[in-house]
């Protein structure tokens, strides 16, 4: 009997060792990025977790943002397709900005900007951060590199989650499809 106390005793502790241990959360699924909303001349707002992707943004939508508790915006578009100073308004919430450039041209993206990007990212701490560029098509992108490469995610479903952020375009996802096979 006292065998069986034994080995009782030691399958509830390796139990709750192994309980304790796991502690992987659940795999992202597109579904588990948001609705589209809203905000301001945004249109196209979306949340997965400490992050919101977006279409181009205006002073009503940083403000937003602010109000959400987004802490730092990160613009992928080229300087030369932005017409307001979207740096001031979101400083002026207190908000960082970044100016990152995913460039539209390139077959494929430059993995010293995806780091850029990925280095922005970090460096909120987990705090939230409103990533946008014209359409959301390019932070789709962004977050399909992200998924795979940080994650470990299987790539037909980080472009999934891409997708669902924003990644509409053919073309984008065939280029993230070539960073990968670089």
């Amino acid at each position: 009997m006292k065998k069986v106390e034994l080995f009782l005793q030691f399958a509830l502790l390796a139990s709750l060792i192994a309980a304790c241990v796991h502690t992987e959360e659940h795999a992202i699924v597109p579904a588990d990025v948001s609705a589209v909303q809203t905000w301001g001349q945004a249109v196209r707002v979306t949340q997965l977790k400490h992050l919101y992707f977006a279409d181009q943004p205006d002073t009503e939508a940083l403000k937003i943002a602010s109000e959400k508790g987004v802490v730092a915006v990160i613009n992928l578009r080229n300087p030369e397709e932005i017409d307001w100073d979207e740096k001031a308004a979101a400083e002026s919430l207190g908000m960082q900005y970044y100016n990152i450039p995913i460039m539209t041209a390139s077959p494929s993206f430059d993995p010293a900007v995806i780091s850029q990007i990925e280095a922005a990212v970090a460096a909120q701490d987990h705090a939230p951060v409103l990533l946008h560029c014209s359409s959301s098509n390019r932070v789709g992108a962004w977050l399909a590199i992200h998924l795979a490469d940080k994650h470990k995610m299987d790539k037909q479903q980080a472009l999934a989650v891409g997708r669902k952020a924003g990644m509409t375009k053919n073309a984008l996802e065939n280029r993230v499809k070539l960073y990968w096979a670089q």
